[in-house]
C-alpha cells in the first residue's frame, strides 16, 4: 500500500519518492544505515513478529499489553490504512508530523548514499524514533518474509511467527516449507519463539530451525494448547501447558507474559 494520506512536508515527499524504486531483499543496506545512526535498534528491547496472517493484529495486541503493564512501548507495523504515521507508534500514539519530518531528514542522506529502499528508510526512521524517545520495548512487525527483511537486524528478546500460508510466492518461494524457512529466519540463537503455525510442513521447518539455534520453541496452534518444544533434539516430546492459546490474542498473551518476565 502506498502512502495515501500524507502528512504535509518535503521530507515525507522525499520518503514517498523511494516507493518508485521498488524493493530490495537483503540486510547490507539497512545495516550500513543503522550503523551510521549509531545502531538505534540496540538501545531498546524488542519483540519480532513474522507470519502470513495475523501478524499485525498480534503486534497491536502485544503492544497494548506491554503499554498497559507500564512499559513505554513502540510499535512498528506495515502497511497503514490512512496515513504513514500509523506505522510508527508509541503507547498507541502515532508519530507526530514534525517528528516524522525530522527523523526522515536525519535518515534520508544515508538512504541515498546506500541506494536504500522505501522500507529500509521507513524502518530506519522507526528505529531512530524509538531510540530517541527512549522506549523500553518495541514490537516490530516484518514487512515481507523475515530472513532478509530490513527489520531483521534487531536482537529481539522474543520472536513470534503467526500462521504460515502461501504468500508472495514469487519472492518467498512456491511451497509452505520454503516460505516457513524465510519467515523462520527471524529466529535467533537461544531466543524463545512462539508460533501459531498449524501446517505440519511449516512446523517441521520451524522446529528444525529452532533446534539448530537452540531456541526454545512454543506452539500455540492446532487447538492443542501451548506446546513447549525443548530445543534439544535429544530430549523427548514437549509438554502441554494447561491454557488453550490458539489465536492472535493467544500469541500476544503468551508472548506478553514471557516478555514481561524478561523486562522485569
Amino acid at each position: 500500500m502506498g502512502l495515501n494520506v500524507l502528512p504535509s512536508g518535503r521530507a515525507v515527499r522525499d520518503l514517498a519518492a523511494l516507493e518508485y524504486f521498488g524493493m530490495k531483499a537483503g540486510l547490507r543496506n539497512i545495516r550500513k544505515i543503522a550503523r551510521e545512526l549509531g545502531d538505534p535498534q540496540d538501545s531498546f528491547q524488542s519483540v519480532h513478529i513474522a507470519g502470513t496472517n495475523g501478524k499485525g493484529s498480534t503486534a497491536a495486541m502485544l503492544a497494548a499489553i506491554l503499554s498497559a503493564s507500564g512499559y513505554r512501548t513502540g510499535l512498528y507495523t506495515s502497511p497503514h490504512l490512512v496515513s504513514f504515521t500509523e506505522r510508527i507508534r508509541i503507547d498507541g500514539a502515532p508519530i507526530g508530523t514534525r517528528e516524522l519530518d525530522e527523523r526522515i531528514d536525519e535518515v534520508m542522506p544515508l538512504v541515498r548514499r546506500t541506494n536504500g529502499t522505501f522500507f529500509e528508510a521507513a524502518t530506519a526512521v522507526a528505529f531512530r524514533h524509538f531510540a530517541m524517545q527512549k522506549v523500553d520495548v518495541a514490537v516490530i512487525e516484518t514487512g515481507l518474509g523475515g530472513r532478509l527483511d530490513a527489520t531483521n537486524i534487531i536482537g529481539p528478546a522474543q520472536c513470534i511467527i503467526t500462521n504460515i500460508g502461501l504468500d508472495h510466492t514469487a519472492i518467498l518461494g512456491g511451497t509452505i516449507g520454503a516460505i516457513a524457512r524465510e519467515k523462520g529466519g527471524i529466529i535467533k540463537p537461544g531466543i524463545p519463539c512462539i508460533t501459531g503455525a498449524t501446517d505440519l510442513g511449516a512446523l517441521r521447518v520451524l522446529r528444525g530451525i529452532a533446534r539448530k539455534l537452540d531456541a526454545p520453541f512454543l506452539e500455540a496452534g492446532n487447538g492443542a494448547g501451548l506446546r513447549v518444544i525443548d530445543s534439544s533434539p535429544s530430549n523427548g516430546p514437549g509438554r502441554l501447558a494447561p491454557s488453550a492459546l490458539t489465536s492472535a490474542c493467544s500469541l500476544s498473551a503468551a508472548c506478553g507474559t514471557s516478555i514481561l518476565t524478561y523486562c522485569t
